[in-house]
Formats: C-alpha cells, structure tokens, sequence
C-alpha cells in the first residue's frame, strides 16, 4: 500500500492549490452528470437494440462500457468529492483510481478493435496483430501505474485544517502513460480509414439507396471518435505534467469520453444495422451481431 505522510506544503500556494481542489471537484461531477445525461438520451435505444436483442459480443462490451464504465466514474467522483477520507479510503482510491482510467480506455478500445476486425472481413492476421498492439499498450499504462505505486507518498491534510488525499512523487514521465492510448487510436484510426477510403465509392452507390448508411455511421462515428479521444488525452496528458499533485482532474473526462463514445460506436452501429434488415451491405454482415 501507499505510504501515508504528513508533510504539508508550503502555504504560499495554498491558493492555487484550493482552486486546483475546486476544479477537480467541478470536473468529477460534471463528468458524471455528462455520462449520465447521456445514458438517459439513448435510453430507448438500448432497450430496442441491446436489451431487447439476444446475448452478443457488442451486447457484452456495451454493459461493461456503460454500466461498468460509470460505477467506476460514480466511485471516483464519491471519492475525490467527499472531504476528509481516511487512510484506508485513500489508500484504496489511490490504487482504484489509475485502474479505473485504463479500464475505461481499455474497453472502448477493444470495441474499436471488433469493429476493425468486422471491417477487414474478420481478418485473423489483422486481428492478431491489432491484439498485440492493444496488449503492448496494456502493458506499458500498467508499467506506469505499477510505477507510481511503488514510488508516490500520500498526505490527507496539506495544510492546517485542509483534509484531501493527495500524491507526491509521481514521476516525472508519468504523461507518458497517454502517448500509448494516443499512439494505439491513431493506428486504428489509420486502418478504420484505409478501408473506409477503399471501399467508399461502393458504399456511397448503396447509400444512395438507403436513408441510413452505415458507411456514413462508420464515417461519422470513428471521426468524431478520434478526435475527441485524441483531445481527451491530450489535455489529460498535459495536466498530469502540469499538476501532479492533481492529475485527477481531467482524467475523469478521459473516462466519461469512454464511456459515451464506446456505447455511442455500439448504439449508432446497431440502430443503423437493425433499422434495414435487408440491407447487403457487407460492413453490416461482416459486424458481430450474432
């Protein structure tokens, strides 16, 4: 476990430091209440095309994207809202915390690399390779989890009167921990848009035909979902480098980007698929519906 210590800092930054605490609490609720909002907008659609559909693949990663997904942001949030933790707590959400974040990450991704895998005709070549790449980038989040474990000391009071669980000595290249999800989302970026650009002049001469296309869902989906998780982590990397002793603050956005875009991919994909059943576009049958 962490060590727990009782250094304080030094109180010329007690200001900074309060309003850096305001934020976090601020992105913590407004992250939840985000996924939650939502969850209830796309209510209807997830009892029509999850609950009301036998078991699946995408069925299983839907539940643990969403529902898994947001009892660990709901957990966090309780966590860093609530004043005056103990040692034990503190301890405990230290340690749930980063692992919270890489299973957010994780599980969105591994969606992302069903829908390759569908979109490459069920490549098992492609699929292996892309297993590898998703098990390397595992493994180095997790070095640096393991690392900050090993080396970050934790304080419950600050200074005077002012209980918060905060680190010290998180290391200095801990940002690195989101160059890995960067540089594993812009591969499969790369390859989601290869195939799409190959086959476009196919789909676009069947989309004429259909008012829904999932081309333009495959489109639409994975270009607003790049560039959203790109910001994501991008701006969550620069706060881990900015503020160490507050990384927390926008690593809940990273989780709530997770969270809504892995269920939306799920959602916009099986509404788009069951809305014309008769549909011959293979990028439907090729999907893990079954």
């Amino acid at each position: 476990m962490a060590p727990v210590q009782n250094f304080q800092l030094p109180l010329e930054v007690l200001p900074d430091f309060m309003k850096s605490v305001e934020v976090l609490k601020i992105s913590q609720i407004a992250a939840v209440m985000l996924t939650v909002y939502d969850h209830m907008i796309t209510l209807d659609w997830e009892v029509e095309y999850i609950w009301k559909r036998r078991w699946s693949i995408s069925k299983t990663l839907f539940i643990l994207v969403r529902y898994a997904g947001e009892l660990v942001l709901v957990l966090q949030a309780i966590f860093f809202v609530s004043g005056g933790p103990s040692v034990q707590v503190s301890q405990m959400g230290f340690y749930f915390t980063p692992l919270g974040t890489t299973f957010c990450i994780c599980i969105c991704q591994i969606i992302l690399i069903m829908r390759l895998y569908a979109l490459y005709g069920q490549s098992k070549r492609l699929l292996m390779l892309l297993t590898a790449l998703f098990l390397m980038e595992f493994a180095g989040m997790m070095y640096w989890n393991i690392l900050s474990y090993v080396n970050v000391e934790l304080t419950l009071e600050p200074f005077p009167g002012v209980h918060i669980c905060i680190p010290s000595g998180v290391p200095k290249l801990f940002p690195l921990y989101w160059a890995y999800a960067i540089a594993f989302e812009t591969i499969v970026f790369s390859l989601i848009m290869r195939i799409i650009y190959r086959d476009f002049a196919e789909a676009r001469a069947i989309a004429r035909l259909r008012t829904v296309s999932l081309m333009n869902v495959l489109m639409r989906d994975n270009f607003v979902y790049f560039f959203i998780a790109l910001t994501a982590d991008l701006i969550t990397g620069i706060s881990w480098a900015a503020t160490p002793g507050h990384p927390a603050i926008s690593a809940c956005w990273v989780e709530a980007t997770s969270i809504i875009v892995g269920g939306r991919l799920i959602l916009n994909l099986c509404r788009a698929f069951y809305s014309d059943s008769s549909a011959s576009l293979r990028y439907a049958t090729e999907w893990e519906m079954r």
